[in-house]
């Protein structure tokens, strides 16, 4: 018959504490020998980021200082008031050149009328003072017996130190003509003030006739040629400027001519 001993445990065979369970996580028993507690984990709130900065930057509030904003500010208005003006001067250089390109445009193409009837005038018609061929040319344009007479004259504006040059068409020659129609074609013609002439007359020879004193009655006849001067200084800022043109007469032989 055999006897049984109640076996003793060893301090090695106590099992491990349970733990309880609370919200999920595993939370050792108080008391417990050789459990160590489960810490919480930390929490986060927008506060924390806030508190670092400022104990980062001691003495900075968030935002901008009233300095700033005004080295801004005026910043700001400099720029501005730079683009503002570049603006207006580019503004101001494109409008006075497209005036000058339009005055331009328009003094040529009255000078390619003007030069058109100098070339058809069969013949140029006697002016009554030597004086008027500085500012006046007449002709007389198509065959003989259905003729039209037309006289271009530069007239001075009253107050003023230009003149405008107009297109007139006569009623016949002589100094009882009458102007039938009169059309301005050149405006701010600057000639009278600058003192050149706005038409001269050469003879065969090349010569002058007006400078070198050809009388009224022969200055018309005896010319092969006639130069075009325009100084006209457009209004809007444009620039003053100069057209020239010489024309010599299609219905005139040189040769054939008694004057000098």
């Amino acid at each position: 018959m055999r006897t049984f001993f109640p076996m003793q445990k060893s301090p090695s065979d106590t099992p491990p504490a349970v733990c309880a369970t609370q919200g999920g996580r595993l939370h050792a028993s108080r008391g417990l020998p050789g459990v160590v507690p489960a810490r919480s984990p930390a929490r986060w709130s927008p506060g924390d980021l806030h508190d670092q900065q400022t104990s980062a930057s001691p003495g900075r509030e968030g935002g901008f200082t009233l300095i700033e904003l005004l080295v801004v500010m005026a910043v700001g208005l400099l720029m501005t008031t730079s683009f503002a003006l570049t603006f207006s001067y580019l503004a101001s250089a494109t409008a006075q050149s497209i005036a000058g390109q339009n005055a331009t445009a328009g003094v040529r193409l009255t000078m390619a009328q003007l030069s058109q009837d100098i070339s058809e005038a069969n013949p140029l018609v006697d002016l009554s003072s030597s004086s008027s061929y500085a500012d006046s040319v007449e002709m007389a344009l198509g065959p003989s017996g259905s003729q039209q007479v037309v006289r271009w004259v530069l007239q001075p504006v009253p107050g003023s130190a230009y003149g405008t040059l107009y297109r007139q068409v006569m009623s016949g020659t002589g100094s009882s003509a009458t102007v039938l129609s009169s059309y301005p074609e050149v405006t701010q013609v600057a000639n009278m003030a600058e003192g050149i002439p706005v038409f001269d007359y050469y003879g065969q020879g090349g010569e002058n006739l007006v400078v070198n004193g050809a009388a009224a009655d022969q200055t018309a006849s005896c010319s092969v040629r006639v130069g075009v001067t325009l100084v006209v200084d457009p209004s809007r800022g444009a620039d003053p400027f100069t057209e020239r043109s010489e024309t010599a007469l299609s219905n005139t032989e040189p040769g054939s001519m008694p004057c000098g």
